[in-house]
């Protein structure tokens, strides 16, 4: 992405991992866990980085269950998370 800053590539595999992990939007998870304690102790306990801002979404299989995530890092995280959901829907359907 043009002016995406160099950790762009860390941030897209954290959000990602973290919509995959906890099986909801990384954005969410600011919002399921307020504050910096709890949120902090989970991530630390994980043997993986997590990054709880938007960004990542889970993919699901056609039975619904998560089976991965995506995520996008880029200058703002509001439009990488529109950018992740436009690519689930283009691939819902069926498109290249």
């Amino acid at each position: 992405m043009d002016g995406a800053p160099s950790a762009a590539v860390a941030v897209a595999e954290g959000v990602a991992t973290a919509a995959a992990t906890f099986q909801c939007s990384s954005r969410e998870l600011s919002i399921r866990y307020p504050g910096d304690g709890a949120l902090a102790l989970i991530a630390a306990a994980l043997p993986f980085r997590i990054v709880p801002v938007a960004g990542g979404l889970p993919i699901a299989s056609d039975e619904g269950a998560v089976i991965a995530g995506i995520g996008v890092g880029g200058p703002e995280p509001s439009v990488c998370e529109e950018i992740a959901a436009a690519a689930l829907e283009r691939d819902r359907r069926g498109r290249p």
